[in-house]
């Protein structure tokens, strides 16, 4: 998949992730979105990951997993926190 970064342009996708780095509620992560007009669920998984580092989520069991339940999964990631000792 293609860094989202640079789907959105160096500058905006960068403040993106800039934002999220310090945000730790889903209230401040919704607001995020908002401010860059950011809809698309895949956009916003895209860009969690990015933020986390994850390159890739494989889905190993095969099932049908929806754009809405890659969300869930990188929000509640995110907002588990562990991920920013690794960065």
């Amino acid at each position: 998949m293609e860094n989202i970064v640079n789907l959105h342009g160096y500058k905006a996708g960068a403040a993106l992730i800039n934002e999220l780095k310090i945000s730790v509620t889903e209230e401040q992560i919704n607001n995020i979105f908002k401010k860059h007009n950011i809809s698309d669920l895949k956009e916003k998984a895209g860009f969690l990951n990015d933020c986390m580092g994850i390159d890739e989520q494989v889905n190993a069991t095969k099932a049908n997993i929806t754009e809405k339940d890659e969300f869930d999964y990188s929000l509640a990631l995110f907002l588990e926190g562990s991920w920013r000792l690794l960065i």
